[in-house]
């Protein structure tokens, strides 16, 4: 069950296919030892994508393989409430 939540914002584009999306807010839901276990990806282009345990990988991307560093994401740190407000409030590109 994930215990911290985080907020990152990305200025620079993907750098691939879908570059023409601009930057982007990452939303993670990780564990104490900062495994990802839910990430969002909302972009500037309007996209939204969501990765889990039960939707790992895409043709757009994927959920991070590696712990996030949760010393390094201290500024960034949510409450579970605001990564739940945004994780039901927007329409992901890569779920039916």
């Amino acid at each position: 069950m994930p215990s911290r939540w985080l907020r990152r914002r990305w200025d620079e584009d993907r750098g691939d296919e879908f570059a023409a999306w601009g930057g982007s807010t990452w939303f993670f839901a990780t564990d104490e030892a900062g495994v990802v276990e839910v990430q969002l990806e909302v972009y500037d282009g309007g996209q939204v994508l969501i990765y889990d345990a039960s939707h790992s990988a895409d043709q757009y991307g994927g959920l991070a393989d590696q712990p996030i560093d949760v010393a390094d994401m201290t500024p960034f740190v949510i409450t579970e409430d605001e990564f739940s407000q945004q994780l039901a409030s927007l329409k992901p590109l890569n779920r039916s």
